[in-house]
């Protein structure tokens, strides 16, 4: 089961934030190079059974434009890596770790055919 988050709630207080919108901007500008909105996927592997952070940071995304997927809690990192490449995301956001874009040295064990 997917974990799902409320949109909207970032944007509400962050509309006249310069910062804010030009990350939609940029988003809009990748969305239109790319043909689609980036993708990004957080995950809370094995954590102490709760996400509230990971919804916060995923509703910022949402709201500013990206596809957001959310693993659910406990995935292992190897299950995480897995749904990561299955929706095909343009980044990784395991929490509290940096973003770890999808690369091609991931490919081996992750059939990955990203460039």
């Amino acid at each position: 089961m997917q974990a799902t988050f409320d949109e909207g709630v970032y944007a509400s207080g962050t509309k006249q934030d310069d910062n804010f919108q030009e990350a939609c901007r940029l988003t809009a500008e990748f969305a239109k190079k790319e043909g689609r909105q980036p993708r990004i996927m957080i995950a809370k592997m094995g954590q102490d059974g709760h996400d509230r952070g990971a919804k916060v940071v995923a509703t910022g995304y949402a709201d500013c434009g990206f596809d957001v997927d959310m693993g659910p809690l406990f995935q292992t990192p190897a299950e995480a890596a897995k749904q990561a490449v299955e929706n095909d995301v343009h980044v990784f956001h395991p929490r509290r770790r940096p973003l770890l874009p999808l690369q091609r040295k991931d490919a081996p064990s992750l059939r990955l055919s990203r460039n």
